[in-house]
């Protein structure tokens, strides 16, 4: 047997450093307490290069760069990139990280303005609260202001997961 690891272009991983993964639950679907990404891999080939050989993957837990769990092959489901922002805004509404709700009514005497308002434009490189990653100028940005703390910057389509998951829409 040899074993080859990911980056190694000979090596027959089906995923690659990056990919989103999952556990998967007893009935399929992705486990919402164990997600994350490729971080590392390999796999076992006999010595003639072709099967049966054995795989495994590390991944990162998200949210947790110091936990990590292995996946084994068919021992994972592979996310897109939507699933993953959904797993990763559950993640941080149940670790009390984000407010589920950003959209609060306030009670506001007459002629008071609310503390809130919501501006779409594009991005300038300002992390998006649900998924962490850059929102760059390309990309369609939604920006919550209030009275008081900074702004909340959102990914548009991260916005609408939100309120996919949040409000039942799609």
């Amino acid at each position: 047997m040899v074993r080859k690891f990911l980056g190694d272009p000979t090596a027959p991983l089906a995923l690659k450093r990056g990919d989103k993964v999952a556990s998967p639950r007893g009935d399929g679907k992705p486990d919402p307490h164990q997600f994350g990404r490729v971080v590392d891999g390999w796999c076992d080939v006999a010595d003639t290069g072709s099967g049966p050989y054995t795989t495994s993957y590390t991944v990162e837990m998200d949210g947790h760069p110091e936990g990590r769990f292995s996946v084994q092959e068919f021992g994972y489901v592979v996310l897109s990139d939507d699933d993953f922002v959904r797993l990763r805004l559950q993640r941080k509404w149940r670790e009390g990280l984000l407010v589920r709700h950003r959209r609060v009514a306030e009670r506001l005497e007459p002629g008071k303005t609310p503390s809130t308002a919501i501006l779409v434009g594009t991005g300038s490189g300002e992390a998006c609260e649900a998924c962490d990653e850059p929102i760059l100028p390309t990309h369609g940005k939604v920006s919550y202001t209030r009275a008081s703390g900074p702004p909340m910057y959102l990914h548009r389509r991260c916005d609408e997961l939100w309120d996919e998951l949040e409000f039942g829409t799609s």
